[in-house]
């Protein structure tokens, strides 16, 4: 009676971390739960479920929870299926909570329990689709959904389903990545949740951030970034307020590889950044439109983030080598992705239109030229989270 006793208060803890992991952690990327509150591996709030956003009264402290019966503790560790090397990197999307049940007269149980997403596809438009080109959607959650109608104009390589809620359009088939016969893309399926995304959320201590007035801001020093490049940045517009980048320029104080840039107004990013052997780290939050053209090889600075528009984002660019951008590409408006650009990570367009200041980079979502985007299902946002594996320990 101790052992199911305690068995019941390690499924409470098994539920009350998968709750977490659907509801205040669904924009939270799995690396960032691993890692704690702090951001920090091998630290003492590796994998425990507090802080990271989550409410004081929802939180799941190290001390665990106390009921009537005894104490559930949960403890957040990787996957041991997940081929990504280091503890604290998450590389298919799913964690292990290790729950332990402890009755008030000494019984004792632990389960461990494997919570991943549902697989979103590497493209998710909350709207109507334009496809003009030929893009390559790779890996486990390749594939394609568009809330509204889905119009296909040339030959699309996919390794996981292409569909609409609405219909497709074009008359075209999809051609498997691994071979086979080709397939009709799905009309009429179920609509795909894309979830709000603010900047403020993800712009808190700690980053650079570049206001409308043109004043660039790291920890304590504040610098006039109008007709001088501070960190890399200038404003260049006033209306709509525009920052741009150059990593090459003259800056004082210089450019900064591994920053998230929190931005009020939109964002302008060209030429050659990073090479294919150094890919330059940057994650950009934007209250504007961000547009990316050029050659540029770029990865997340904030685990699984590239960019994030409040308005449109634009990427160019042509590259042989794999991937030229990697992590999350929201827009809360329209997306627009040009040229041969290659990408390991996942793109989502929530189709609402762009708001005052939003600089107009596309009416409509489009994705011409050939762009290959392989997505490993490990983005930081997902549509739930499920048990995908139970097993009891003890």
């Amino acid at each position: 009676m101790r052992a199911l006793r305690a068995l019941a208060l390690a499924e409470a803890g098994a539920a009350h971390a998968l709750a977490l992991v659907r509801g205040p952690l669904a924009n939270v990327s799995k690396t960032r739960i691993l890692a704690g509150n702090d951001s920090a591996g091998s630290t003492a709030d590796d994998g425990i479920l507090s802080g990271m956003g989550i409410s004081v009264a929802d939180q799941l402290p190290s001390a665990g929870i106390t009921l009537s019966t005894g104490t559930y503790t949960v403890r957040v560790v990787d996957d041991p299926a997940d081929s990504a090397t280091g503890a604290f990197l998450d590389g298919n999307g799913k964690v292990m909570a290790r729950c332990r049940g402890v009755t008030l007269d000494g019984g004792i149980a632990e389960v461990d329990v494997v919570i991943g997403g549902l697989g979103m596809p590497a493209i998710v438009i909350n709207g109507v689709g334009n496809v003009s080109g030929n893009p390559y959607l790779l890996g486990a959650c390749g594939g394609m959904h568009a809330n509204g109608n889905l119009s296909l104009g040339g030959t699309t390589t996919s390794s996981g389903p292409v569909s609409s809620s609405g219909s497709v359009l074009g008359g075209k088939k999809i051609t498997p990545a691994a071979g086979g016969a080709e397939y009709d893309p799905k009309s009429g399926a179920p609509s795909i949740a894309v979830p709000i995304v603010t900047a403020a959320s993800h712009c808190a201590s700690g980053v650079l951030t570049l206001s409308a007035s043109g004043v660039a801001t790291f920890g304590g020093s504040s610098y006039t970034a109008t007709s001088s490049y501070r960190y890399g940045w200038i404003r260049t517009s006033t209306s709509p307020v525009m920052w741009s980048f150059d990593p090459v320029a003259t800056s004082t104080p210089a450019h900064m590889p591994g920053a998230t840039v929190c931005v009020t107004g939109n964002v302008l990013v060209s030429g050659d950044v990073g090479t294919a052997a150094t890919p330059y780290a940057m994650s950009i939050f934007a209250t504007g439109s961000i547009d990316i053209s050029g050659n540029p090889f770029l990865k997340p600075a904030k685990p699984g983030w590239l960019v994030m528009a409040e308005g449109d984002v634009s990427l160019s660019g042509n590259s042989s080598v794999t991937p030229a951008f990697a992590g999350m590409v929201y827009a809360r408006s329209q997306c627009k992705i040009s040229g041969d650009p290659r990408f390991s990570g996942q793109v989502m367009c929530r189709n609402e239109a762009d708001g005052a200041g939003d600089k107009n980079l596309t009416d409509e979502n489009l994705i011409s030229g050939s762009p290959t985007i392989t997505n490993s299902c490990s983005g930081p946002l997902s549509s739930g989270a499920k048990v995908v594996n139970w097993s009891r320990r003890f």
